[in-house]
C-alpha cells in the first residue's frame, strides 16, 4: 500500500486504493492526486495541476472538476479517444469508493459524457435516491435509439437491452417515477419486472402513464406490491389505449372487487392481453363474476389465475357458463375457492364437458369431496383436451380415488395429474395403479401426502412393468418404510417412483 503510484501501475493501485479508502483516506487522496498530476501532465503538458499533494476530498474534487472540464472541451473540438478513456477511468475509479459526496458531484458534471463511453459508473448507481438524477439528465441527451439503449443497458436493463429488472428492491413510488421516464423514452424495452417494491397508488399512476406512451412493451410484473382499487383503475384505463402489453401480473396486491371489475371492463375492449394474473387480491365473487363474464366476449386471453381470492359458488357457476362459450382460454386457475354446494360443481362439470380448448385446470384447495370428485370425473372422461389437472389438497378420500381411477382408464389427454393431499389411502392408490397399467398418456402423477404405505407402493412399482410411458410418480411424504423404499429403488432403474 506504500508503493509509489506511476502511470503503468495505475489500474493495480486503483484497485488497492478502493479497499483501503476508509482505513487510510488521507493517504489515498494524496496518492490519487499523484496519479491525476501524471495524467494531467501527459495530456496537457503546457499546464499542470496546482498541487499534487492535496489530501482532502474537497481539493481533490476541485482538481477532478478541472481535469474533466478540460477533457470535455477537447472532446467538443475533436473525437479524442484518449480523453474519453481517461474520463471513463476516473469515473470508474471513484464509483468503487464509498465516498458518495464525490461520486454524485462528479455525476452532476459528467453524466452526459459518461454515457458516451463506459457505463460502469451508471451500473453502480443502485439506490432509489440516485435514479431521479439520472432519469432527469438522460432525456436531454441528443442521441440515436441505439446509443440510448447502450446508456441505459447496464443500469436498468439486462445485457440484451430489452428488460428492466428492479424486482425485490423496495424502490417505492419515487423509484417508479424515475423508471417511468425510462419506459417513456426507451421504446425497445419489452419487459419490466417491478415485483416487491412497495409500489402504491402513486406508483401505479406512473406505471399507467408509461403504458399509455410506450406502445411496444409486452410484459410488466407488479406482483407483491401495495396497489389497491385506485391503482388498478389507473392501470385499467391505460389498457384501453395500450396495444402492446400481453400480460397483466398483479399477484398479491389489494385491488379488491372494484379493482378487478375495472380491469374486467377494460379487457372487454382490449384484444391484446393474453395472460392475467390476479392471485391473492381479495376480489371476491363480485370481481370473479365480472372476470368470468368478460371472458364470454374476450377472444384473446389464454390464461387467467385467480387463486386465493375468496371466490365461492357464485364465481364457480359463472365460470361454468364461460367454459361453454369461450374458445380461447387455455389455462384456468381458481384454486383456494370455497365451494359449498354440490350444485355449483355439477354445473362447472357440465361446462367442462362442452369445452374443447382448455389445457390446464386448477381446482386445488377447494374443499371438493368424494361426491364432487364424481361430478368432475364424469366431465374429465368426456373432455379430451385437458393436459394438466391440479386437484391437490381437497377431501376426495377413497371415493375420489375410485372416480379418478376411472378417469385414468378413459381419458387420453391428461399428462400431468396432481392428487396430492387427498387422503386417498392404500386401497385408493391401488385402484389408481391398476388404471395406470392401461393408460398411455400420463407423464406425471403426484400422490404426495395421501397416507399410503408399502402395499400401494408395491402396486405402483408393479405398474411400471406394464406402463412405459409415465416419467414420474411422486409419493413423497407418505408412510413407506425404509426397507421397502430400498427394494423398490432396486427394481425401478429409471427412478420413476420419487420417494
Amino acid at each position: 500500500k506504500t508503493r509509489k503510484f506511476d502511470k503503468t501501475s495505475m489500474e493495480e493501485h486503483r484497485t488497492q486504493s478502493c479497499g483501503a479508502l476508509e482505513a487510510n483516506s488521507d493517504y489515498i487522496f494524496g496518492s490519487i492526486h499523484q496519479v491525476l498530476a501524471q495524467v494531467y501532465c501527459h495530456l496537457f503538458p503546457e499546464e499542470s495541476l496546482q498541487s499534487d499533494e492535496k489530501e482532502n476530498s474537497t481539493d481533490l474534487l476541485q482538481d477532478i472538476r478541472l481535469l474533466l472540464d478540460k477533457l470535455q472541451e477537447r472532446l467538443k473540438e475533436t473525437e479524442d479517444i484518449t480523453s474519453r478513456r481517461v474520463i471513463v477511468e476516473i469515473l470508474d475509479t471513484f464509483s468503487e469508493f464509498k465516498t458518495k459526496d464525490i461520486i454524485m458531484d462528479i455525476d452532476e458534471i459528467c453524466l452526459p459524457e459518461i454515457t458516451r463511453g463506459s457505463f460502469t459508473r451508471l451500473q453502480k448507481i443502485n439506490t432509489p435516491e440516485d435514479w431521479p438524477k439520472i432519469a432527469s439528465v438522460l432525456p436531454e441527451i441528443s442521441t440515436t435509439e441505439c446509443e440510448l439503449n447502450q446508456k441505459l443497458g447496464q443500469v436498468y436493463v439486462v445485457p440484451n437491452h430489452q428488460r428492466i429488472d428492479r424486482s425485490w428492491q423496495k424502490i417505492g413510488d419515487q423509484g417508479v417515477r424515475a423508471l417511468s421516464k425510462i419506459l417513456k423514452v426507451r421504446q425497445s424495452i419489452l419487459m419490466a419486472d417491478l415485483r416487491c417494491n412497495d409500489i402504491a397508488d402513486q406508483g401505479a399512476l406512473e406505471v399507467a402513464d408509461s403504458l399509455k406512451r410506450n406502445q411496444l412493451i409486452k410484459r410488466i410484473a407488479l406482483s407483491y406490491n401495495n396497489i389497491n382499487q385506485q391503482g388498478a383503475n389507473e392501470i385499467a384505463q391505460s389498457l384501453q389505449t395500450n396495444r402492446s402489453l400481453i400480460q397483466i401480473d398483479l399477484e398479491t396486491n389489494i385491488i379488491g372487487p372494484a379493482g378487478a371489475s375495472a380491469i374486467a371492463q377494460c379487457l372487454q375492449v382490449n384484444n391484446h392481453i393474453l395472460r392475467v394474473n390476479l392471485w391473492k387480491n381479495s376480489i371476491r365473487d363480485r370481481g370473479g363474476i365480472a372476470l368470468a363474464n368478460m371472458l364470454k366476449t374476450n377472444t384473446t386471453i389464454q390464461s387467467i389465475n385467480l387463486w386465493d381470492n375468496g371466490l365461492s359458488d357464485a364465481s364457480v357457476i359463472a365460470f361454468s357458463e364461460t367454459l361453454k362459450v369461450n374458445n380461447t382460454l387455455k389455462v384456468l386457475e381458481i384454486g383456494s375457492s370455497v365451494i359449498h354446494s354440490q350444485k355449483s360443481l355439477l354445473q362447472f362439470a357440465s361446462g367442462l364437458k362442452y369445452n374443447s380448448v382448455l389445457l390446464k385446470l386448477d381446482l386445488s384447495d377447494c374443499g371438493i369431496d368424494g361426491q364432487g370428485a364424481r361430478y368432475l370425473a364424469e366431465a374429465l372422461k368426456v373432455n379430451q383436451t385437458l393436459q394438466q389437472v391440479f386437484l391437490h389438497n381437497n377431501q376426495m378420500g377413497f371415493e375420489g380415488a375410485y372416480n379418478m381411477a376411472e378417469v385414468l382408464r378413459g381419458n387420453e389427454s391428461i399428462q400431468d395429474f396432481n392428487l396430492e393431499g387427498n387422503t386417498l389411502g392404500d386401497w385408493g392408490v391401488v385402484l389408481l395403479a391398476e388404471a395406470l397399467e392401461v393408460n398411455t398418456t400420463m407423464k406425471i402423477l403426484c400422490l404426495q401426502a395421501n397416507r399410503i404405505g408399502d402395499y400401494s407402493a408395491w402396486a405402483l412399482a408393479n405398474t411400471l412393468r406394464y406402463n412405459k410411458h409415465i416419467n414420474e410418480i411422486n409419493v413423497f411424504n407418505n408412510l413407506l418404510t425404509p426397507n421397502v423404499k430400498l427394494k423398490i429403488r432396486g427394481i425401478d432403474e429409471a427412478g420413476v417412483l420419487r420417494m
